[in-house]
């Protein structure tokens, strides 16, 4: 990659990271920079080539017969064999995870997996909120009940204070001679 690329790409990722122009740094930085650049560059391509080249393999039993010219008849004619012996191998270089086909069918699992252990907690986030109204009600209903038993407490005692006013009162009128009546049976 021509330098001019490098460094017009450099300064563009300077800009996209918000870290200011290249030509405010010091020369030996600028230079670094652009040697992390062309790093970047040339691993992205030898990336993308090596894409390319595994996109192109046909990893199959036709793309094994096509590759090593055997007909996939003649695989078929013999599939104890042959047949059998290229399975195998399909299958053992499958389970290598070579290229990373298993790595993203446990990220897929281990997302699924998180966005249950979610679904879950927002279900009791929500139950947990319901408990927590259904308690301040709960505990304003105590409240209310509290109060209405301290002022049914203060009518016991207002009543019984009555009560006792009215005993005396009768005991004093039951006392009073003028007021009792005597009986003679004669």
């Amino acid at each position: 990659m021509a330098q001019e690329n490098v460094v017009a790409l450099t300064q563009e990722r300077l800009k996209q990271f918000n870290l200011g122009e290249l030509n405010n740094y010091k020369e030996s930085t600028q230079g670094h920079f652009i040697e992390i650049e062309r790093f970047f560059q040339i691993t992205e391509e030898r990336i993308i080539k090596s894409l390319e080249e595994i996109k192109s393999i046909n990893f199959n039993i036709r793309g094994v017969c096509n590759a090593v010219k055997i007909s996939k008849s003649t695989v078929y004619n013999n599939p104890n064999t042959l047949l059998l012996y290229i399975e195998n191998r399909i299958s053992n270089i499958e389970k290598q995870d070579l290229l990373s086909k298993n790595k993203q069918g446990k990220i897929r699992e281990r997302i699924t997996e998180l966005e249950r252990f979610l679904d879950k907690a927002i279900i009791d986030q929500i139950e947990f909120n319901n408990l927590k109204i259904h308690n301040e009600h709960l505990q304003a209903e105590v409240n209310r009940l509290m109060v209405k038993n301290e002022l049914l407490g203060m009518e016991r005692i207002e009543l019984v204070k009555n009560l006792n006013n009215i005993e005396v009162e009768l005991k004093k009128l039951r006392n009073k001679k003028g007021n009792l009546i005597s009986l003679n049976l004669d």
